[in-house]
């Protein structure tokens, strides 16, 4: 009985492993930071080297909650995060983003 009971579990557990899971804390950072780096980047490619008032830096993006979407693979998460923004300064707020995961990456979606 013990190794039925083993073998159902190992293939419970392989198939929860296939299942996605919401971002974690540190997805939904890193998805967050590249969001601001393509922005930065197309700032400094318009701007030159004026560009340096013009760049966006994440200075915390912290999960609070994630709900599955109605699109497959896509969750909503309220986020509170910390950015310095052009001619706005520090700003700290608590919103909510949509996340997508694409080629095994959580990205910020529009």
């Amino acid at each position: 009985m013990n190794k039925i009971s083993t073998v159902a579990v190992m293939s419970l557990a392989a198939l929860l492993t296939g299942c996605d899971s919401e971002p974690s804390s540190s997805e939904i950072q890193k998805a967050m930071q590249d969001n601001i780096d393509h922005t930065n980047q197309q700032a400094k490619q318009r701007f030159g080297e004026n560009s340096k008032d013009m760049l966006t830096t994440l200075n915390k993006a912290e999960k609070i909650s994630c709900k599955e979407s109605e699109a497959k693979g896509t969750y909503l998460c309220k986020v509170n995060t910390d950015v310095t923004l052009p001619f706005m300064g520090e700003k700290q707020t608590v919103a909510e983003f949509k996340f997508t995961k694409s080629d095994g990456n959580w990205k910020v979606s529009p």
